[in-house]
């Protein structure tokens, strides 16, 4: 692999940090690093320490190069660990110039990291300064002393991988609890609407296309009022945990509301999809969704994802279908060619 193969993806920001709006952020904390890190490296070079001066601007230069370049959704100019070691040279020769004051630099530098690039990139990143400067401070302090500087910077790094793990956690559960349906466990509308829409906008010519399906419970109202609302939750909660046992790992369902779903087939011919509906629709029949053995069926809609078709129209194209289904008399799977 090469150095330069090693840069961070434009969602770097995300993983590790507070998920932050990315431009906003790094416009922000490129700001304060330069207002506090400029003027020192300056100062540096006019008392003629050479060395620390032009250290800190190769830093800069590389940081805010790259910076610059994401904010402008592009790709790192200069690899991520470059830029990472000029940042451990810097503090290196901080270290041997000044003295353990400069080591200081290190602790807010390794909390920073954690909330700025992903967990994996900022141990390695953090590897890579503190390892040299503790080495440093091994032959130019007492031991006692640098072992309470090691104990520290593990405390230090300890910590930051707690605070970033217990936010990544909850940043997690707030994801899914912004995407999913908390009934079924599908995915939301409008987490639909995002996904949908975004294959749209990207779409390739290939092969192979992508289609939705639309699947309505049969009467649902009927099970609703007759077998109680619990019942039609449960007729739900076991269509949805159906679809999911028996779909591709890229497939992805959806509660668009009530007892309507859609199942997204990605990269799949319309006789492909077909056959998975016409499977799905069979194998539902089967559900048996209270103790006295009631079963359920669905009417299913199929439209395939054409060429400047928009959101609305591949919607519509399905919904059509399912409406011809149920005209049909329900429980049966109809696509945009026999709907037509």
């Amino acid at each position: 692999m090469k150095l330069s193969d090693l840069s961070l993806p434009r969602e770097f920001f995300i993983e590790g940090s507070l998920a932050l709006k990315r431009n906003v952020f790094l416009r922000k904390f490129l700001m304060l690093l330069n207002v506090f890190m400029l003027p020192l490296s300056i100062f540096w070079l006019f008392n003629e320490h050479w060395v620390l001066g032009c250290s800190l601007l190769l830093f800069l230069g590389t940081f805010n190069t790259n910076v610059f370049w994401t904010i402008k959704d592009r790709p790192f100019v200069i690899a991520y660990p470059l830029v990472m070691l000029t940042l451990s040279l810097t503090l290196f020769v901080t270290v041997f110039y000044i003295g353990f004051s400069g080591a200081l630099w290190t602790y807010p530098i390794i909390i920073a990291l954690y909330f700025i690039i992903p967990l994996k990139e900022a141990n390695y990143s953090n590897f890579i300064i503190v390892v040299p400067i503790a080495i440093l401070i091994f032959f130019k302090f007492d031991t006692s002393f640098a072992i309470r500087y090691c104990a520290s910077i593990g405390a230090t790094v300890v910590l930051g991988i707690m605070l970033v793990n217990t936010i990544v956690d909850l940043q997690k559960k707030l994801l899914k609890q912004s995407s999913t349906d908390p009934l079924t466990g599908a995915f939301n509308r409008r987490h639909m609407d995002s996904i949908l829409n975004n294959i749209i906008n990207r779409r390739e010519a290939a092969a192979e296309a992508d289609v939705i399906l639309m699947f309505d419970i049969d009467y649902f109202k009927q099970i609703n009022d007759s077998l109680g609302h619990e019942t039609g939750d449960v007729a739900l909660q076991r269509l949805v945990e159906h679809i999911k046992g028996n779909i591709r790992k890229s497939d992805i369902i959806f509660r668009m509301g009530g007892e309507e779903f859609i199942l997204l087939l990605r990269d799949t011919s319309l006789e492909s999809a077909l056959g998975m509906a016409e499977s799905l629709r069979q194998s539902i029949a089967k559900i048996v969704i209270n103790e006295c053995g009631t079963n359920m069926t669905v009417s299913v809609g199929v439209s395939v994802l054409s060429e400047n078709m928009s959101y609305s129209q591949w919607l519509n194209d399905a919904d059509a279908c399912l409406y011809e289904a149920k005209r049909l008399g329900r429980n049966r799977v109809i696509s945009q060619l026999q709907a037509s």
